[in-house]
């Protein structure tokens, strides 16, 4: 999930780079969402933009700067080197 437009580009980044499952929203004035209140932002405790990634149960796996997809990517590639069901 990217909070703001600069992390709109990143976002795409990390979607086109990863082989496997992944579901990107872009929450921003112009984006896929808008959080007009910052219910969203409270949620995830994020102050700027950001890029937030979230397991498919629902809990925070990592929050990073807007900027930083080789971050995400970097995560998500020590995930695939965990033994089956961690």
């Amino acid at each position: 999930m990217g909070f703001g437009l600069s992390s709109r580009s990143p976002l795409d980044a990390v979607r086109d780079a990863w082989p496997g499952p992944l579901r990107t929203c872009l929450i921003a004035e112009a984006g896929t969402l808008t959080d007009d209140n910052g219910h969203a932002a409270d949620a995830y405790g994020i102050t700027g933009e950001a890029m937030v990634l979230v397991r498919p149960d629902g809990h925070l796996a990592l929050t990073v700067e807007a900027h930083e997809s080789a971050a995400v990517l970097n995560y998500l590639e020590a995930l695939k080197a965990l033994p089956p069901g961690r």
